[in-house]
């Protein structure tokens, strides 16, 4: 969530090819240790010969990248370790979409980078709460093969957007039917009384996505992904919307 966000060993090392509609579930093949070993010792050899270019093309970021995921003790490393901003910007004008996000971020206060490091801190904290990393990763690669990448960009808009300060508060109603399902029942118990200002806050910011979003498809596409969430990832969600 995403691989224009963080490296992910299901997509190649240099970043996902978004063009083709790449992705974690893409059917790439995870990256082995014999080829992340390659990768490594091009870029220490680049870091070593080139340094103008090592640091250009954030080279220095991808080599912690490999570091981190052959000191982790599996093939894959950390799934929330954040992607350089020179790599994700790439990633992302890959398509009229992607582009036209790092366009409306680059007018935002900070630019670029500074968008893309508050989405990626809250991703991070986000899916650090999931469990342990093969939970984070599964996590993550079923929002990028269910989610359209359209809807994609407007998530992570959404989450650089941030909380809605003036949100109503939640009316009895409202707090019914949030604690219809097993994670809101045990919200709201554990909000206690300030659960009617948590929920009005995950209710303005679940609108203010909607609509943000005309296209229908891709609504839907998240709407089907959300859906079948385990109660423990949906309760996590709901828990960061309401912040």
């Amino acid at each position: 969530m995403s691989n224009d966000l963080v490296p992910f060993a299901g997509a190649p090392v240099g970043g996902s090819d978004l063009g083709r509609g790449a992705g974690y579930g893409s059917g790439t093949a995870p990256v082995s240790r014999p080829q992340s070993t390659g990768r490594r010792a091009e870029i220490e050899r680049i870091m070593q010969t080139d340094r103008s270019r090592y640091f250009r093309e954030g080279l220095d970021q991808e080599l912690a990248e490999l570091r981190a995921a052959n000191d982790d003790g599996d093939d894959f490393g950390s799934p929330t370790l954040p992607m350089a901003p020179s790599r994700s910007m790439r990633s992302l004008q890959a398509t009229a979409e992607g582009a036209e996000l790092v366009a409306a971020w680059r007018n935002s206060p900070g630019g670029f980078e500074a968008q893309l490091r508050k989405v990626q801190a809250d991703v991070g904290f986000l899916v650090r709460e999931l469990g342990d990393l093969r939970h984070q990763r599964a996590f993550m690669e079923g929002f990028d093969r269910r989610v359209t990448e359209r809807a994609r960009y407007h998530i992570y808009d959404e989450i650089k957007n941030g909380s809605v300060t003036n949100a109503a508060t939640a009316t009895p109603a409202e707090l019914a039917v949030f604690g219809s399902t097993q994670p809101g029942a045990e919200l709201l118990n554990e909000w206690g009384a300030t659960a009617s200002v948590k929920v009005g806050r995950v209710w303005a910011r679940v609108a203010r996505f909607r609509a943000s979003l005309s296209n229908e498809a891709d609504f839907t596409s998240f709407t089907t992904w959300y859906d079948n969430l385990s109660p423990s990832a949906v309760k996590a969600i709901v828990k960061y919307l309401a912040r």
